[in-house]
């Protein structure tokens, strides 16, 4: 359902009631830096519990076993967020070229 808001300004008119559809309306380069910024995020998630396990081994002075908590927390989080990016993207629409 539209706001209210989209009922007066005329930039909002043809634009369609469900919030998928929006996703044909995006550029190919809005579509691209979208789905880097979520693979950064995927790469982050998988790093920094690692990171944080170096550091908290060096502050108590632990064998690697929190850099090994570490790694399988930020593994696996970045496994289960992995998983939905590659489902998410099987069912994204297909990006329409302009025609000449």
């Amino acid at each position: 359902m539209r706001s209210r808001h989209n009922d007066y300004n005329p930039a909002y008119k043809d634009l369609p009631d469900d919030p998928e559809s929006y996703q044909e309306l995006r550029s190919a380069w809005a579509i691209g830096f979208a789905r880097a910024s979520e693979i950064s995020g995927i790469a982050i998630e998988a790093i920094l519990p690692a990171l944080g396990g170096v550091w908290l081994d060096m502050k108590f002075g632990t064998t690697p076993i929190w850099v090994l908590v570490g790694v399988l927390l930020g593994l696996t989080t970045a496994g289960f967020h992995l998983l939905h990016f590659i489902k998410k993207l099987g069912n994204a629409p297909k990006h329409k070229t302009p025609k000449d």
